[in-house]
Parts: C-alpha cells; sequence; structure tokens
C-alpha cells in the first residue's frame, strides 16, 4: 500500500515535471537552448523521482537516480527500453552542457529532446497513475 503522503510527493513530482517542461518549451522558443535541454533533463528527472518512489527508492546523486531508474524499471522491461535511451541521452547532454565551455545545440535537437522529454513524461505519468490505481484495489 502506498501511503497518502507519498502519494502526494509523487502528484507534487509530476506536477513540477510537467511545469519544468513548460520552462523547457519557452526557453528553446527564446532561442536559449542549452537552457532549454537543462530544463528537459530536469523534468525527466522529476518524472523519474516519482515513479522511484513507487517502491520507495532513491539515491543521493543523478547517476545514482539513473542507475535505480535502469535496474528496477528498464532492465525488468517494466518500462520500455526507448524510455531509458532518451532518459540516458538528456543526461548526457545535460551534464555537456554544463560542464562544456563551449557546448552548443541546434535548434531542431532542442525541439526534438523536447518532444521525447514530453513522450517520456506521459509514458511515465501514465505507469505511476495505473500502479497507484492497482495499489489501491489491493
Amino acid at each position: 500500500m502506498i501511503r497518502e503522503e507519498t502519494k502526494e510527493l509523487i502528484h507534487y513530482r509530476l506536477e513540477r515535471s510537467k511545469s519544468t517542461l513548460r520552462a523547457a518549451t519557452l526557453l528553446h522558443e527564446q532561442e536559449q537552448n542549452l537552457d532549454a535541454i537543462n530544463r528537459a533533463y530536469y523534468s525527466c528527472f522529476y518524472a523519474v523521482l516519482a515513479l522511484l518512489l513507487l517502491e520507495n527508492h532513491a539515491a543521493k546523486s543523478h547517476s545514482g537516480i539513473r542507475t535505480m531508474f535502469h535496474k528496477h524499471w528498464v532492465l525488468t522491461e517494466r518500462i520500455p527500453s526507448q524510455y531509458g535511451k532518451v532518459y540516458n541521452e538528456l543526461f548526457d547532454m545535460r551534464h555537456e552542457d554544463d560542464y562544456d565551455d563551449f557546448a552548443s545545440i541546434t535548434p531542431e535537437l532542442t525541439s526534438e529532446m523536447i518532444a521525447k522529454a514530453q513522450d517520456f513524461i506521459n509514458n511515465l505519468e501514465s505507469i505511476i497513475n495505473t500502479e497507484i490505481s492497482t495499489n489501491n484495489e489491493q
């Protein structure tokens, strides 16, 4: 059984995920592609945090969160592997953008990654809602 406080935190993180993706879109429209990729990554990061809460998984770093996501959801095929690839791609792009002095990204790639992030979030939200619903019935 998922506790009510946990459900509230899951829903908060999903909402934060969606609002962060809206910010990515706005940044992209203003041709701030590096910042848009950063926000697209974080939008997926918040969705992954919400997903991991379903089973009380946690980690203290972005790499740890990515590892837990793959271990408990992607490798077990509870989520399609394409979403693991999207998360890895955004993780790597965000890391490069944050730490490489002359990082750049095209508007086309930014647009593509924002669309992938939207699909990622929609999929995780659907899985989360199904898991919560199933858990409530037990």
